[in-house]
């Protein structure tokens, strides 16, 4: 059920992942610019309030500094992220750098601070993707769930890089205060004519208080957020698809559920995901990290040089594990599970996300009431 299967990448990106993973290359990057963000979302779990972050941000030579060492080292792709990452005076100048060094740029923004010196650059200079957050689909959504009345000025501006052939990813939290817009949302992004990722998850704001492992105020419960799960597949995918998908989840759940283990398992799966293996992240203090979601487990960049902290990071990447229990999970196949996702959730990286583990036994159970239903059971 997971959305993003939807938007495969190219085979080519795939293969060139899985080769500079058996060498042990990075190829791709995020730079998170800036935790400061000019909406103030509920459920934020990285926009930050501290005094005087700005301050704290690398500064636009540094960023150079650092792609060209990530350059030399291999890193084709780089995100450009935030907090909101167009709050950077100094964006244009940055963005233009890594442009001119022949990187492949895509971005991640609200879309509320696109004005026209930028989509002049971007059409000097197009970034290979923008990722554009949309919240909801009205003025009075966005001014609940942000804080702000920008929804006009975001749609406005998605239009003008899609006439500008620019491709654009619409990405959409489902959370208590747009729930009830996923209608209008769904509709926009056809309207738009752009793929649309949602997910009715939201991760524990670790990243902006560290005592905040398994709680985030601004998302559902485990049995609400499956439900809007099920719910909006149905809407986005059409009946027809939605069924198949709910069988085929279903009949590969319940295969498993017959299955018996015999084998005590010790230790969990090692990281399947690309973090820490063929990409990295650094963050806004100038530390890298496997995963922008792993908190304060990175390497200052201010006491080793890139390719040492990459080294290092590869190194302890190898060290991390999921929980034993996924090894036998059922709901496995359905299951959204990651090493960040444990680690917000738990503190640690073996630790059982209960919260995600009760949304997805929800989840399999609705699918197959759903199809019973739809079989007349």
């Amino acid at each position: 059920m997971d959305q993003n299967s939807l938007y495969l990448e190219s085979p080519v990106s795939t293969i060139l992942h899985s080769k500079a993973i058996k060498l042990g290359l990075p190829v791709a990057a995020t730079f998170e610019l800036t935790p400061r963000c000019n909406f103030n979302c509920k459920m934020c779990y990285i926009h930050s309030d501290e005094s005087g972050q700005k301050e704290k941000e690398l500064d636009c030579e540094r960023w150079i500094e650092i792609a060209e060492h990530a350059r030399d080292m291999g890193v084709l792709n780089i995100l450009l992220t935030g907090g909101e990452p167009l709050l950077r005076l100094d964006f244009q100048r940055l963005y233009l750098s890594l442009s001119q060094m022949g990187f492949v740029i895509s971005m991640n923004t609200n879309g509320s601070l696109i004005n026209d010196e930028l989509f002049e650059m971007f059409k000097e200079y197009p970034p290979f993707r923008v990722n554009i957050s949309l919240y909801g689909g009205s003025e009075e959504t966005y001014s609940d769930l942000c804080g702000t009345k920008k929804f006009k000025t975001v749609v406005s501006n998605i239009k003008r890089l899609k006439e500008l052939g620019i491709s654009v990813v619409l990405n959409s939290t489902i959370t208590p205060y747009n729930g009830d817009d996923l209608e209008n949302i769904e509709a926009l992004s056809r309207e738009l004519d752009c793929n649309i990722k949602t997910a009715p998850y939201m991760y524990p704001p670790m990243r902006k208080d560290s005592s905040c492992i398994g709680e985030n105020t601004g998302r559902y419960s485990p049995k609400e957020a499956a439900k809007m799960r099920v719910m909006y597949d149905e809407l986005h995918f059409g009946h027809d698809v939605f069924i198949k998908r709910c069988r085929s989840a279903t009949e590969k759940i319940e295969k498993l559920r017959k299955i018996k283990i015999n084998k005590e398992f010790t230790e969990g799966f090692p990281l399947f995901c690309r973090a820490g293996r063929s990409t990295f992240w650094i963050d806004w203090r100038g530390n890298m990290l496997p995963c922008g979601m792993f908190g304060n487990k990175g390497v200052s960049l201010n006491d080793h040089s890139v390719e040492e902290a990459w080294s290092i990071i590869r190194e302890e990447t190898k060290k991390i594990h999921l929980p034993v229990k996924c090894r036998t999970c059922a709901v496995s196949p359905i299951c959204n599970i990651c090493a960040a996702v444990a680690l917000t959730e738990t503190g640690r990286f073996d630790g059982v996300p209960e919260y995600v583990c009760e949304m997805t036994e929800e989840t399999a159970r609705l699918m197959k009431e759903r199809l019973e239903k739809e079989n007349g059971v």
